[in-house]
C-alpha cells in the first residue's frame, strides 16, 4: 500500500489523484458509481463467507475490531452533493436519481483495506448535518449510541461489480425520530481481510460459524 503522502489525498482524506490504490481493490474517485451496484433479489446468492457480515446487528465497525484485532482507520474519501441511483433513491423515498448529500469512507487495519462505505441522506433534511459533522468519526458512533437511531427492517444485500470483481455488501435504513425526524441510507462493502475472519459475526448474526 501507498504511504499516505503518494496517496494524493488532503488532511480530510479527500482523493485528489484519479485513482486510490490499495492492494485489495483499484476504485475510481466515485467511489461506487451507481450502474455498477444493484441489490440481490435472494439472499442466496450471496456466498456464505459475505453472509454473517450481512446479518450482522451491531456496529460494523466494532466487530471489525473484534474480528481482526485492531478497531480500524477511518479515511474519508469523499463527501457532498451528490445523485442518489434508482434503488437508493427508492430506499430514501426521494425521485430517481434526486439529490442527495453522500459521504464515503474506507475502514483499514494495518494498512488492509477492509471495508468501503457510503452514506446518503436528503440534502434538506436535517440529519444531514449529521453525515456533514462526521469528518473522520465513524458513523456508527452515533447510530449505535444515540437512542433516537432505529434501524427500518431487515439489510438489502447488494452486489457491485468492481471491474473484473464482484463485492458483496448491504444498505440499511436508518431512521432518526424526536423534535429533528430522518433518515440516512448506509451502505456497506465487505473486503477480503473480512471474508477471511468471519467468526465474530457469525456468533452475532446467529449464522454457523462453518
Amino acid at each position: 500500500m501507498p504511504d499516505k503522502k503518494s496517496s494524493g489525498k488532503s488532511a480530510t482524506g479527500t482523493a485528489k489523484s484519479e485513482h486510490l490504490q490499495f492492494p485489495e481493490i483499484q476504485f475510481p474517485r466515485r467511489l461506487l458509481a451507481p450502474t455498477c451496484i444493484r441489490p440481490v433479489a435472494l439472499s442466496s446468492l450471496v456466498p456464505s463467507s459475505c453472509r454473517p457480515w450481512i446479518g450482522l446487528t451491531s456496529s460494523v465497525t466494532r466487530e471489525i475490531g473484534r474480528a481482526l484485532g485492531r478497531q480500524p482507520e477511518v479515511h474519508l474519501l469523499k463527501e457532498g452533493p451528490d445523485r442518489a441511483s434508482r434503488w437508493e433513491a427508492e430506499q430514501l423515498g426521494l425521485p430517481a436519481r434526486g439529490r442527495v448529500y453522500a459521504r464515503e469512507v474506507a475502514l483499514t487495519v494495518e494498512g488492509q483495506l477492509a471495508l468501503l462505505a457510503r452514506s446518503l441522506a436528503d440534502p434538506d433534511d436535517p440529519v444531514a448535518g449529521v453525515l456533514r459533522r462526521l469528518q473522520r468519526t465513524p458513523l456508527a458512533e452515533v447510530l449505535f449510541q444515540d437512542s433516537r437511531w432505529q434501524r427500518q427492517g431487515a439489510p438489502l444485500p447488494l452486489r457491485w461489480r468492481a471491474e473484473s470483481r464482484i463485492i458483496y455488501g448491504r444498505a440499511c435504513l436508518w431512521q432518526r425520530r424526536g423534535r429533528q425526524p430522518g433518515c440516512v441510507l448506509v451502505e456497506e462493502y465487505f473486503l477480503a481481510p473480512l471474508l477471511a475472519s468471519p467468526r465474530t459475526a457469525c456468533r452475532e448474526a446467529g449464522w454457523p460459524n462453518s
